[in-house]
């Protein structure tokens, strides 16, 4: 479809007009969005209509503005919910069917469908917007998965009987949501995209759907001394497709907003939990670790989070105390499902259920890469609010689930106790600018041990095991790993006033050990930090607010019962070439890069730590009690790394 001339707004499609293409060129005035949104398209795919019916992909869907028509640049303005949104999203999974009877198994949740790409594409024009929502939307999703059949026994039968519910469905996979940016200026303003009083500035999502939950087993005759209840098992988190903006020869001002200024995010979706097992009267529950039936579904994996920069400047700033992030550039894998809840009606004066069983919790999805990338640019951000973050680039696995819980009273302990899932992996983060890019970032409200400019890529925690007794006796799950941070800083100002709110945090995480009655998981390791800034002027005034913190760090191992080990930590290697650092909070480091090995729960703290390189030209002031001027340190449980230490002349 394409759209020219003026008096244009709403322009609004859906699915149902067949139309996956919206062209705007040719303007002679502006699109108004005084109606709510100005230009508003949406691929849907249908929801399955029956007992496990997939749901169906949806068609891709594109925007491409163009405001330029000779000498005249126009448009988009007055919008009072979004200016422009693409969405993207597949059918959800229709429920498996119920059955009823002594040997019966319910029908599989039906799988989400795919959530195709998504991409607004602007050369030329301008975005001003005072109120609403959102600025920007481009979203693609994936359906989510169906819910499991449920199967139940309701018979005085003394024979054998048994019932399954069915599976829950996978979750659909979102695709490329993809943002492209050039060119735009306002001959009224001095921004080419101008946006207060939202929530949120810009988003761009790419999602993966929900893993349907398992289905129900269920035996529930008075006589039925044998019936064995098998619940289904949940789906499987869709996977995430990559989430990418790029702005080129545009300036953005993003202000007075209650949320976050962009957020560029790519995300699995998450397990579906085990269904409910339940054992009523005289029944037994049928699952356990090794044949599947209550599992937790695995998180689905994330895709690669970016946001390039151009020639262009954005300036995002919030002084109401609301807004949470100026920039959240993220890559999160899902988290795993947790495993069945075993169920029954006997208490102490009716004790007759025989025996609870269990699923395994599902394993977290894995983070992808998170790179923010500046060249001929410069990037501001000022916030107020508590625990605000100015620039957040993340990679984070998901969490491993847990194993269910348990009602009533049994007359047997389980055969096997259930396993928690492992967490998932942090994926590489980056952070580049070449030397013609500024950076410049300001928070002044508290700080949650977090930086200004926050690098991080974090393993999932492991879920929990078995507790032993009427749980069993379980495994943990591992903790993820961290992944590697890595960039080359060139500029950057950073400056906070509150307490605990560092001005540059740069870590790598591995997520902690669950834990277990048979075994508790082992701390993920932590990944390599290589970075380097050519000129810092960082200032923190709050007590534990540090200048400029890099820390590899290997997760916690489980510590209810043995073998919960600490995670590894990785190398350092961190350059601060000049600049100033100036601390006045007490109980802070000027610079510090600190490798620390995970610490043992049940088990033994984590082998080794690598090496740490601290190079500094910069002059580093120091004056809160306890504060430390540069602070190195390796620490591992058996093998520690090298120290080295470099000051530079001026330093």
């Amino acid at each position: 479809m394409t759209c020219t001339g003026s008096d244009l707004g709403p322009i609004s499609y859906t699915e149902a007009d067949a139309v996956d293409e919206i062209v705007v060129e040719d303007l002679t005035g502006d699109v108004s969005g005084s109606d709510g949104t100005a230009i508003s398209l949406t691929e849907a795919g249908a929801g399955g209509s029956d007992d496990g019916d997939d749901g169906s992909s949806s068609f891709p869907a594109t925007v491409t503005f163009d405001g330029t028509n000779g000498s005249d640049t126009w448009g988009v303005t007055d919008a009072t919910d979004t200016s422009i949104i693409v969405t993207t999203v597949g059918g959800a999974g229709y429920s498996g069917e119920s059955k009823s009877g002594r040997h019966e198994t319910a029908g599989d949740g039906g799988d989400g469908g795919a959530g195709s790409a998504a991409s607004i594409t602007m050369t030329g024009g301008f975005v001003s917007q005072t109120e609403g929502e959102t600025g920007i939307a481009i979203s693609t999703i994936g359906g989510a998965g169906g819910t499991g059949g449920e199967a139940e026994y309701t018979g005085n039968s003394f024979d054998d009987s048994d019932v399954y519910g069915g599976d829950g469905g996978t979750g659909g996979a979102g695709d490329t949501a993809t943002l492209t940016i050039s060119d735009l200026s306002d001959p009224n303003s001095s921004y080419g995209i101008d946006l207060s009083g939202l929530y949120t500035g810009i988003e761009v999502l790419s999602i993966g759907g929900n893993g349907g939950d398992g289905g129900e087993g269920r035996c529930d005759g008075q006589n039925s001394d044998r019936c064995r209840a098998y619940s289904g098992a949940g789906g499987a988190g869709g996977a995430a497709g990559d989430a990418e903006t790029t702005v080129t020869d545009t300036d953005i001002s993003i202000s007075d907003f209650s949320g976050t200024g962009i957020e560029v995010l790519s995300m699995g979706g998450d397990g579906g939990a085990g269904g409910e097992a339940k054992a009523y009267w005289n029944g037994y529950v049928g699952n356990t670790p090794s044949n599947g039936y209550g599992d937790g579904g695995t998180g689905g994996d994330a895709g690669t989070a970016s946001l390039g920069l151009v020639d262009g400047a954005i300036v995002i700033s919030d002084d109401s105390g609301e807004a949470a992030y100026g920039v959240d550039l993220s890559s999160a894998g899902g988290n795993g499902g947790r495993g069945n809840e075993s169920k029954t009606n006997s208490d102490e004066t009716f004790d007759y259920a025989v025996q609870p069983g269990w699923g395994n919790g599902g394993d977290g999805g894995d983070g992808s890469d998170a790179e923010l990338t500046l060249e001929g640019s410069e990037l501001s951000v000022s916030l107020s609010a508590d625990d605000a973050v100015g620039i957040l680039v993340s990679s984070t696995g998901g969490t491993g689930g847990d194993t269910g819980s348990s009602s009533g009273d049994w007359v047997l302990a389980p055969d096997e106790g259930a396993d928690g899932g492992a967490g998932g992996a942090g994926g590489p983060v980056s952070g580049t600018m070449d030397s013609t890019s500024v950076m410049t970032v300001t928070t002044t409200g508290e700080g949650g041990s977090m930086g200004a400019l926050t690098l991080l890529s974090q393993g999932g925690d492991g879920g929990d095991g078995g507790s032993g007794g009427e749980h069993g006796d379980g495994n943990g799950g591992a903790g993820g790993a961290g992944g590697s941070i890595s960039g080359t800083i060139t500029t950057i100002s950073a400056t906070t006033s509150g307490e605990d709110a560092y001005g540059i945090y740069l870590a790598s995480l591995g997520g902690d050990g669950g834990t277990g009655a048979a075994s508790d998981g082992s701390g993920g390791d932590a990944g390599a930090i290589d970075i380097s800034f050519s000129s810092v002027t960082v200032q923190t005034s709050g007590d534990g607010s540090h200048g400029v913190y890099a820390l590899s760090q290997g997760g916690a191992g489980g510590d209810s019962s043995s073998d919960g080990d600490g995670g590894d930590a990785d190398w350092i290697t961190l350059t601060v070439t000049g600049g100033t650092v100036e601390v006045t909070g007490e109980d802070a480091y000027g610079i510090a890069a600190i490798n620390s090995a995970g610490s043992a729960g049940s088990g033994d703290t984590g082998d080794s730590a690598g090496d740490v390189k601290l190079t500094t030209g910069a002059d580093v002031t120091v004056s809160g009690s306890g504060g430390i001027g540069l602070y190195a340190a390796s620490s591992g449980g058996t093998s520690s790394g090298k120290i080295e230490v470099t000051v530079d002349a001026g330093g």
